[in-house]
Parts: structure tokens; sequence; C-alpha cells
């Protein structure tokens, strides 16, 4: 049992040399920093939305508060009554978590297209 121990250690030993030895040719990490730039520059999305129950500047506050404590939320709009603009980077949160959100602190959003 003790070769067959020694044996997988050395070549779990070897199978980590041969992937420390790979790596990103310098052209294609040109390439990949590229690809991250323009991913992170045409990422957000602009939503507007209907709330119905939302009437009051502080229903807007309360909403835009919570929201831009969130990961991926870039912004909220001003106030208008029964209307939300919300811009968010799409790889970061989904506009169904957005409205999950929106729910769990009472407001009602309607989907409409």
């Amino acid at each position: 049992m003790s070769l067959y121990r020694s044996k997988l250690s050395e070549l779990s030993s070897k199978l980590e040399e041969r992937m420390m030895q790979f790596q990103v040719p310098p052209k294609y990490s040109e390439i990949i920093k590229r690809e991250e730039q323009y991913y992170k520059n045409h990422s957000t999305v602009s939503f507007n939305m209907i709330i119905t129950n939302l009437h009051t500047q502080q229903d807007h506050d309360t909403i835009a508060q919570h929201l831009s404590n969130m990961n991926g939320i870039v912004g909220v709009s001003n106030f208008h009554p029964q209307k939300l603009t919300v811009a968010y980077n799409k790889y970061q949160i989904g506009l169904e978590s957005i409205v999950y959100h929106i729910s769990k602190l009472g407001y009602r959003y309607v989907n409409r297209f």
C-alpha cells in the first residue's frame, strides 16, 4: 500500500509542476485585458420600472438607499410618482434580483412591456 502512496504522491507532484509551467502567452494576456475593459465599459443597463405604490419622496429615498447598497447598482433616477429608473451592471446583478429586493421592501413592481 505504501508503494502506491509513494507513486501517487510522485505523480501528483509532477502534475503540479507541469500545471505551474502553463501560463497565458503575452499576446493573449493583452487580448484578455482588452476584453475585460470592453465588458466593464459596455455592461451598464438602464431600465424603467413602474412601481404602483411609489407615491412620495420618502418611498423613493427608501428604495434608492436600499438599492445603492447592492453590488452592481450604478444609479437610481430622481423621484417621479410610480416610475423608477435603475441603472445596473448586467454582469454583476440581474433585473430579477432588483425586483425581488424592491418587492421585499413592500413595493409592487408591474411587469409591462
